[in-house]
Protein backbone atom coordinates (compact mmCIF):
# COMPACT_ATOMS: atom_id res chain seq x y z
CA UNK A 1 0.00 0.00 0.00
CA UNK A 2 2.75 2.52 0.94
CA UNK A 3 4.23 2.16 -2.15
CA UNK A 4 1.11 2.19 -4.31
CA UNK A 5 0.82 5.92 -2.07
CA UNK A 6 4.26 6.60 -2.94
CA UNK A 7 3.74 6.08 -6.67
CA UNK A 8 0.20 8.04 -6.92
CA UNK A 9 2.22 11.02 -5.24
CA UNK A 10 5.22 11.06 -7.48
CA UNK A 11 3.25 10.65 -10.54
CA UNK A 12 1.19 13.69 -9.67
CA UNK A 13 3.60 15.92 -8.95
CA UNK A 14 5.40 14.86 -12.03
CA UNK A 15 2.48 15.57 -14.14
CA UNK A 16 2.21 18.61 -12.03
CA UNK A 17 5.70 19.78 -12.74
CA UNK A 18 5.00 18.68 -16.03
CA UNK A 19 2.00 20.78 -16.68
CA UNK A 20 4.11 23.85 -15.40
CA UNK A 21 7.02 23.61 -17.55
CA UNK A 22 4.35 22.76 -20.77
CA UNK A 23 2.51 26.14 -19.59
CA UNK A 24 5.61 27.99 -19.30
CA UNK A 25 7.40 26.43 -22.49
CA UNK A 26 4.24 27.52 -24.77
CA UNK A 27 4.48 31.31 -22.99
CA UNK A 28 8.11 31.69 -23.38
CA UNK A 29 7.72 31.09 -27.33
CA UNK A 30 9.55 32.38 -30.33
CA UNK A 31 7.82 35.53 -29.73
CA UNK A 32 8.62 36.18 -26.37
CA UNK A 33 12.02 38.52 -25.84
CA UNK A 34 12.91 38.85 -22.19
CA UNK A 35 15.47 41.97 -22.65
CA UNK A 36 12.27 43.56 -23.85
CA UNK A 37 10.15 45.25 -20.54
CA UNK A 38 6.14 43.95 -20.68
CA UNK A 39 5.55 47.56 -21.79
CA UNK A 40 7.15 48.33 -24.16
CA UNK A 41 5.62 47.60 -27.97
CA UNK A 42 8.79 48.74 -30.49
CA UNK A 43 6.18 47.92 -33.19
CA UNK A 44 4.09 50.60 -32.04
CA UNK A 45 6.25 52.73 -29.91
CA UNK A 46 3.77 55.65 -29.25
CA UNK A 47 1.64 53.41 -27.63
CA UNK A 48 4.34 52.16 -25.06
CA UNK A 49 4.33 52.59 -21.28
CA UNK A 50 6.55 52.59 -18.54
CA UNK A 51 6.31 49.11 -16.59
CA UNK A 52 5.41 49.80 -12.91
CA UNK A 53 7.78 47.66 -10.41
CA UNK A 54 6.33 47.57 -7.08
CA UNK A 55 9.21 47.09 -4.35
CA UNK A 56 9.06 45.38 -0.59
CA UNK A 57 12.65 45.79 1.62
CA UNK A 58 13.06 43.51 4.40
CA UNK A 59 16.16 44.47 6.64
CA UNK A 60 17.06 41.00 8.32
CA UNK A 61 20.57 42.04 9.50
CA UNK A 62 22.06 45.89 9.70
CA UNK A 63 25.47 45.33 11.08
CA UNK A 64 29.40 46.15 11.31
CA UNK A 65 29.07 50.11 10.84
CA UNK A 66 32.53 51.33 9.73
CA UNK A 67 33.15 55.16 10.66
CA UNK A 68 36.38 55.15 9.38
CA UNK A 69 35.36 53.77 5.49
CA UNK A 70 31.86 55.13 6.14
CA UNK A 71 30.09 52.50 5.26
CA UNK A 72 27.70 49.76 6.79
CA UNK A 73 26.88 46.22 5.63
CA UNK A 74 23.12 44.62 5.42
CA UNK A 75 21.65 41.65 4.71
CA UNK A 76 18.28 42.31 3.27
CA UNK A 77 15.37 40.35 1.09
CA UNK A 78 14.35 42.16 -2.22
CA UNK A 79 11.02 41.85 -3.26
CA UNK A 80 9.79 43.01 -6.97
CA UNK A 81 6.29 42.82 -8.51
CA UNK A 82 5.17 43.71 -11.78
CA UNK A 83 2.60 42.69 -14.33
CA UNK A 84 3.65 41.19 -18.17
CA UNK A 85 0.69 40.90 -19.83
CA UNK A 86 2.53 38.05 -22.04
CA UNK A 87 3.10 35.76 -19.33
CA UNK A 88 -0.62 35.09 -18.37
CA UNK A 89 -2.65 31.73 -18.81
CA UNK A 90 -5.95 30.08 -18.50
CA UNK A 91 -5.10 26.52 -16.92
CA UNK A 92 -8.02 26.06 -14.19
CA UNK A 93 -5.35 23.47 -12.48
CA UNK A 94 -2.60 25.45 -11.74
CA UNK A 95 -2.71 29.10 -10.14
CA UNK A 96 1.15 30.02 -9.91
CA UNK A 97 4.00 29.01 -12.16
CA UNK A 98 7.42 28.67 -9.91
CA UNK A 99 10.31 29.06 -12.01
CA UNK A 100 13.89 26.98 -10.96
CA UNK A 101 17.39 29.00 -11.61
CA UNK A 102 17.43 27.92 -15.17
CA UNK A 103 14.31 29.37 -16.17
CA UNK A 104 14.32 32.63 -14.54
CA UNK A 105 16.83 34.06 -17.08
CA UNK A 106 14.11 33.26 -19.45
CA UNK A 107 12.00 35.96 -18.43
CA UNK A 108 12.53 39.52 -18.19
CA UNK A 109 13.32 40.99 -14.93
CA UNK A 110 14.14 45.12 -13.88
CA UNK A 111 17.61 45.79 -13.89
CA UNK A 112 17.69 47.15 -10.24
CA UNK A 113 20.69 47.86 -8.74
CA UNK A 114 21.46 49.63 -4.89
CA UNK A 115 22.83 53.28 -6.09
CA UNK A 116 25.41 53.24 -2.71
CA UNK A 117 26.65 49.55 -3.37
CA UNK A 118 30.22 49.24 -2.92
CA UNK A 119 30.30 45.68 -2.98
CA UNK A 120 27.22 43.03 -2.42
CA UNK A 121 26.43 39.50 -3.42
CA UNK A 122 23.27 37.28 -3.97
CA UNK A 123 23.49 34.66 -1.08
CA UNK A 124 23.98 31.10 -2.52
CA UNK A 125 23.44 28.88 0.81
CA UNK A 126 22.59 25.49 -0.58
CA UNK A 127 21.57 27.38 -3.88
CA UNK A 128 21.20 30.76 -5.18
CA UNK A 129 18.42 32.20 -2.29
CA UNK A 130 15.92 33.46 -5.54
CA UNK A 131 13.10 32.80 -6.83
CA UNK A 132 10.51 33.94 -9.47
CA UNK A 133 6.36 33.21 -9.20
CA UNK A 134 3.87 33.59 -11.92
CA UNK A 135 0.20 34.10 -11.12
CA UNK A 136 -2.61 33.52 -13.99
CA UNK A 137 -3.06 37.45 -14.65
CA UNK A 138 0.46 37.94 -15.44
CA UNK A 139 1.41 38.97 -12.31
CA UNK A 140 5.03 38.49 -11.09
CA UNK A 141 6.60 38.02 -8.29
CA UNK A 142 10.39 38.12 -8.42
CA UNK A 143 12.24 37.82 -5.12
CA UNK A 144 16.25 37.46 -4.13
CA UNK A 145 18.35 37.71 -0.65
CA UNK A 146 21.02 39.72 -0.91
CA UNK A 147 24.37 40.69 1.16
CA UNK A 148 25.03 44.63 0.59
CA UNK A 149 27.92 47.05 2.01
CA UNK A 150 26.76 50.65 1.86
CA UNK A 151 28.17 53.75 1.10
CA UNK A 152 26.91 56.12 3.63
CA UNK A 153 27.92 60.57 4.34
CA UNK A 154 28.42 60.80 7.73
CA UNK A 155 28.65 64.16 9.58
CA UNK A 156 30.91 63.50 13.01
CA UNK A 157 30.15 67.57 13.99
CA UNK A 158 28.36 66.31 17.23
CA UNK A 159 29.77 63.38 17.47
CA UNK A 160 29.22 61.39 20.31
CA UNK A 161 25.83 62.96 20.86
CA UNK A 162 25.43 62.11 16.89
CA UNK A 163 22.72 60.71 14.44
CA UNK A 164 23.42 59.18 10.99
CA UNK A 165 21.06 59.20 8.38
CA UNK A 166 21.75 56.79 5.82
CA UNK A 167 19.84 56.56 2.50
CA UNK A 168 19.76 53.34 0.25
CA UNK A 169 18.71 54.16 -3.37
CA UNK A 170 17.39 51.36 -5.55
CA UNK A 171 16.98 52.15 -9.61
CA UNK A 172 17.28 50.82 -12.83
CA UNK A 173 20.97 50.53 -14.37
CA UNK A 174 19.82 51.07 -18.00
CA UNK A 175 16.11 51.20 -18.19
CA UNK A 176 15.02 55.12 -18.51
CA UNK A 177 11.95 56.94 -16.90
CA UNK A 178 9.26 56.21 -19.88
CA UNK A 179 10.58 52.32 -19.27
CA UNK A 180 10.36 51.63 -15.94
CA UNK A 181 9.50 52.79 -12.58
CA UNK A 182 9.23 51.94 -9.00
CA UNK A 183 6.96 52.03 -6.41
CA UNK A 184 6.80 51.33 -3.01
CA UNK A 185 4.15 48.78 -1.76
CA UNK A 186 1.31 50.47 -0.32
CA UNK A 187 1.22 48.75 3.20
CA UNK A 188 4.83 48.75 5.54
CA UNK A 189 6.99 49.26 2.10
CA UNK A 190 10.02 48.68 4.26
CA UNK A 191 10.69 46.29 7.31
CA UNK A 192 13.79 45.99 9.41
CA UNK A 193 13.93 43.15 11.81
CA UNK A 194 14.09 43.96 15.50
CA UNK A 195 17.48 43.71 16.65
CA UNK A 196 20.20 45.85 18.49
CA UNK A 197 23.40 47.08 17.73
CA UNK A 198 26.29 47.79 20.86
CA UNK A 199 26.24 52.10 19.89
CA UNK A 200 23.56 52.55 18.17
CA UNK A 201 19.54 52.42 18.26
CA UNK A 202 18.36 52.29 15.21
CA UNK A 203 15.22 54.80 13.88
CA UNK A 204 12.96 54.67 10.54
CA UNK A 205 12.76 54.13 7.68
CA UNK A 206 11.44 56.82 5.77
CA UNK A 207 10.78 56.30 1.90
CA UNK A 208 10.05 58.25 -0.91
CA UNK A 209 10.01 58.19 -4.52
CA UNK A 210 12.37 60.32 -6.89
CA UNK A 211 14.07 60.87 -9.77
CA UNK A 212 17.88 60.90 -10.62
CA UNK A 213 18.96 62.78 -13.81
CA UNK A 214 21.90 61.44 -15.73
CA UNK A 215 24.06 64.06 -17.83
CA UNK A 216 25.65 61.52 -19.98
CA UNK A 217 22.17 59.81 -21.41
CA UNK A 218 20.33 63.46 -21.14
CA UNK A 219 17.88 61.05 -19.22
CA UNK A 220 15.79 60.35 -16.41
CA UNK A 221 15.34 57.47 -14.24
CA UNK A 222 12.66 56.29 -11.37
CA UNK A 223 14.80 56.06 -7.60
CA UNK A 224 13.10 54.11 -4.77
CA UNK A 225 14.87 55.56 -1.60
CA UNK A 226 14.57 54.95 2.33
CA UNK A 227 16.49 56.82 4.92
CA UNK A 228 17.75 54.76 8.16
CA UNK A 229 18.77 56.86 11.24
CA UNK A 230 21.33 55.68 13.28
CA UNK A 231 21.29 57.35 16.43
CA UNK A 232 24.32 56.83 18.37
CA UNK A 233 23.69 55.00 22.00
CA UNK A 234 25.13 57.57 24.60
CA UNK A 235 25.48 55.11 27.69
CA UNK A 236 28.70 54.03 27.01
CA UNK A 237 30.41 57.68 26.39
CA UNK A 238 28.60 58.40 29.75
CA UNK A 239 30.59 55.91 31.85
CA UNK A 240 33.75 56.23 29.69
CA UNK A 241 34.02 60.32 29.22
CA UNK A 242 31.35 62.62 30.01
CA UNK A 243 30.94 61.06 34.20
CA UNK A 244 34.94 60.82 34.73
CA UNK A 245 35.85 64.20 33.43
CA UNK A 246 33.05 65.59 35.59
CA UNK A 247 34.74 64.55 38.35
CA UNK A 248 38.21 64.87 37.51
CA UNK A 249 37.12 68.53 37.81
CA UNK A 250 35.25 68.12 41.00
CA UNK A 251 38.30 66.88 42.48
CA UNK A 252 40.32 69.98 40.75
CA UNK A 253 38.20 72.38 43.31
CA UNK A 254 39.71 70.55 46.74
CA UNK A 255 42.45 72.84 46.13
CA UNK A 256 40.51 75.75 47.04
CA UNK A 257 39.35 74.46 50.40
CA UNK A 258 43.18 73.39 51.71
CA UNK A 259 45.38 76.65 52.92
CA UNK A 260 47.84 78.24 51.01
CA UNK A 261 50.79 77.14 52.58
CA UNK A 262 49.56 73.26 52.15
CA UNK A 263 52.04 73.82 49.37
CA UNK A 264 52.96 70.16 48.73
CA UNK A 265 49.19 68.79 48.71
CA UNK A 266 47.95 71.49 46.59
CA UNK A 267 50.90 70.77 44.02
CA UNK A 268 50.24 66.94 43.86
CA UNK A 269 46.79 67.63 43.58
CA UNK A 270 47.15 70.44 40.81
CA UNK A 271 49.70 67.54 39.03
CA UNK A 272 47.11 64.71 39.34
CA UNK A 273 44.19 66.28 37.95
CA UNK A 274 46.01 67.64 35.06
CA UNK A 275 47.95 64.62 34.12
CA UNK A 276 44.52 62.29 34.25
CA UNK A 277 42.63 64.67 32.45
CA UNK A 278 45.22 64.97 29.60
CA UNK A 279 45.24 60.90 29.52
CA UNK A 280 41.48 61.01 29.38
CA UNK A 281 41.02 63.23 26.85
CA UNK A 282 43.45 61.20 24.93
CA UNK A 283 41.67 58.16 24.92
CA UNK A 284 38.61 59.51 24.45
CA UNK A 285 39.87 61.01 21.35
CA UNK A 286 41.57 58.00 20.04
CA UNK A 287 38.71 55.94 19.07
CA UNK A 288 36.99 59.29 17.97
CA UNK A 289 36.66 59.15 13.69
CA UNK A 290 39.39 60.91 12.34
CA UNK A 291 38.03 64.15 10.88
CA UNK A 292 39.80 67.43 9.81
CA UNK A 293 36.85 69.46 11.58
CA UNK A 294 35.94 70.28 15.06
CA UNK A 295 33.98 67.82 17.15
CA UNK A 296 31.71 67.98 20.12
CA UNK A 297 34.00 65.73 22.41
CA UNK A 298 36.73 67.65 21.34
CA UNK A 299 35.18 70.70 22.98
CA UNK A 300 33.90 69.26 25.99
CA UNK A 301 37.87 67.71 26.54
CA UNK A 302 39.41 70.85 25.47
CA UNK A 303 37.09 72.78 28.39
CA UNK A 304 37.88 69.96 30.86
CA UNK A 305 41.47 70.39 30.68
CA UNK A 306 41.11 74.10 30.84
CA UNK A 307 39.28 74.08 33.83
CA UNK A 308 41.81 72.08 35.49
CA UNK A 309 44.10 73.39 34.54
CA UNK A 310 42.34 76.91 35.21
CA UNK A 311 42.62 75.69 39.40
CA UNK A 312 45.82 74.91 39.11
CA UNK A 313 47.10 78.15 37.49
CA UNK A 314 44.44 79.84 40.56
CA UNK A 315 46.70 77.92 42.92
CA UNK A 316 49.95 79.56 41.35
CA UNK A 317 48.82 82.97 41.61
CA UNK A 318 47.42 82.14 45.65
CA UNK A 319 50.70 80.90 46.40
CA UNK A 320 52.59 83.82 45.11
CA UNK A 321 50.46 86.12 46.58
CA UNK A 322 50.69 84.29 49.79
CA UNK A 323 54.27 84.05 49.98
CA UNK A 324 55.19 87.89 49.28
CA UNK A 325 56.65 89.90 51.69
CA UNK A 326 56.75 93.34 52.76
CA UNK A 327 59.96 94.84 50.81
CA UNK A 328 62.81 96.05 53.36
CA UNK A 329 62.52 99.91 52.87
CA UNK A 330 58.87 99.78 54.02
CA UNK A 331 60.20 97.18 56.89
CA UNK A 332 62.70 99.67 57.85
CA UNK A 333 60.30 102.58 58.09
CA UNK A 334 57.72 100.15 59.87
CA UNK A 335 60.46 99.67 62.30
CA UNK A 336 60.93 103.11 63.25
CA UNK A 337 57.12 104.60 63.13
CA UNK A 338 55.71 101.91 64.97
CA UNK A 339 56.22 101.44 68.93
CA UNK A 340 55.67 97.39 68.99
CA UNK A 341 57.79 94.96 68.89
CA UNK A 342 58.55 94.13 65.89
CA UNK A 343 57.71 90.09 65.69
CA UNK A 344 53.77 91.05 66.01
CA UNK A 345 53.72 92.42 62.45
CA UNK A 346 52.65 90.56 59.25
CA UNK A 347 55.62 89.40 57.27
CA UNK A 348 53.20 88.31 54.54
CA UNK A 349 50.38 91.07 54.10
CA UNK A 350 48.98 89.40 50.59
CA UNK A 351 48.05 86.31 52.72
CA UNK A 352 44.58 88.17 53.18
CA UNK A 353 44.09 88.59 49.47
CA UNK A 354 45.30 85.18 48.70
CA UNK A 355 42.80 83.58 51.25
CA UNK A 356 40.10 85.96 49.32
CA UNK A 357 40.87 84.62 46.10
CA UNK A 358 40.95 81.14 47.03
CA UNK A 359 37.07 81.76 48.99
CA UNK A 360 35.86 82.89 44.89
CA UNK A 361 37.36 80.59 43.54
CA UNK A 362 35.40 78.30 45.60
CA UNK A 363 32.00 79.80 43.91
CA UNK A 364 33.43 80.70 40.65
CA UNK A 365 34.58 77.87 39.41
CA UNK A 366 31.12 75.98 39.92
CA UNK A 367 29.10 78.45 38.65
CA UNK A 368 31.06 79.11 35.17
CA UNK A 369 31.11 75.16 34.72
CA UNK A 370 27.34 74.88 35.43
CA UNK A 371 26.95 77.50 32.46
CA UNK A 372 29.30 75.56 30.15
CA UNK A 373 27.84 72.09 31.23
CA UNK A 374 24.11 73.99 30.42
CA UNK A 375 25.07 75.78 27.02
CA UNK A 376 26.63 72.52 25.97
CA UNK A 377 23.97 70.34 26.61
CA UNK A 378 21.51 72.30 25.46
CA UNK A 379 23.37 73.46 21.85
CA UNK A 380 24.14 69.83 21.26
CA UNK A 381 20.69 68.85 21.52
CA UNK A 382 19.58 71.48 19.60
CA UNK A 383 21.37 70.99 16.78
CA UNK A 384 20.94 67.08 16.77
CA UNK A 385 17.41 67.54 16.69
Amino acid sequence: MYSIALFVSNFAFTCGASLEQFTLDSMLNSSYDQRVPPGVDYGKLEESQATIVTVFLDFSQIFDINEGEMDFSVTLDLFQEWTDHRLTFEDSSLEQIQLDQKDIKKVWTPDTFFLQAKNGKLLDISKANTYLHIMKNGSVIYAMRLSLKLSCSMDFHLYPLDKQECKVVIESFGLTLDRLQYAWRERKPVNIQHFHLPLYQIHGPKTSVSTNYHDLTASEYSDLEVTIEFHRAIGYYMTEVFIPDVLIVLLSWVTFWLHPDAVPARVSLGAVTVLTISSQGSAARRYAPKVSYIKAIDIWSLCHILFVFGAMVEFSVVNVLSRKKRPIIEEMFFKSSNNKKIETHDHRPFMKEAKRIDFISRFAFPVVYIIFNILFWIVTMYLEH
